[in-house]
């Protein structure tokens, strides 16, 4: 052994080899490929991501115009959180 950083990592393969999801071994090489190069991660872009991304900026939006001394909180989280169908 030898100490600093490894040239290789064996990560993703022993990944596979325990088999995680192609989907995320091929985003786990994406985020090293940038990193090794010194770029910014590249955010994931899929249709479910950016509904969930729209959902948490709604419930901080309703978080940040709630008045506790005004509202109803258990309407304030059922409006926030509402049951799923």
């Amino acid at each position: 052994l030898v100490p600093g950083q490894a040239l290789l990592s064996f990560g993703l393969h022993c990944a596979q080899l325990a088999g995680v999801p192609s989907e995320v071994i091929q985003r786990a090489a994406s985020v090293l490929e940038d990193i090794h190069s010194k770029r910014p991660v590249r955010r994931m872009i899929c249709d479910n991501l950016a509904a969930k991304d729209k959902q948490y900026q709604d419930a901080m939006a309703k978080l940040l115009a709630f008045d506790p001394r005004k509202g109803d909180l258990n309407h304030f989280f059922e409006d926030v959180f509402p049951p799923e169908a």
